[in-house]
């Protein structure tokens, strides 16, 4: 795996899961398809339920060592029609 994976920019996210998985879509959208609530999917992974609880407990980890640096963050939470993340 010498190659370089490809990096991609997303500004909405929602999770789906299922009893097998659960898949993390990420998406992009402009402030037109915001209004309407729209975006366009560029990614999703899939990964076991063991997995997703692993990324969460290093989000949480990751979160808390960037608000130790920076400060808190605002609690505030947006979401999208499908329940993600924007």
């Amino acid at each position: 795996m010498g190659e370089r994976a490809q990096r991609l920019y997303a500004n909405t996210f929602s999770i789906e899961a299922s009893l097998f998985d659960f898949c993390f879509k990420f998406g992009l959208h402009d402030q037109a398809q915001h209004e309407k609530g729209e975006h366009d999917e560029i990614a999703c992974v899939f990964v076991s339920p063991s997995h997703a609880k692993a990324v969460a407990r290093i989000l949480n980890s990751a979160l808390d060592a960037y608000e130790a640096q920076f400060g808190k963050l605002a609690s505030e939470q947006h979401t999208n029609p499908s329940g993600g993340a924007q």
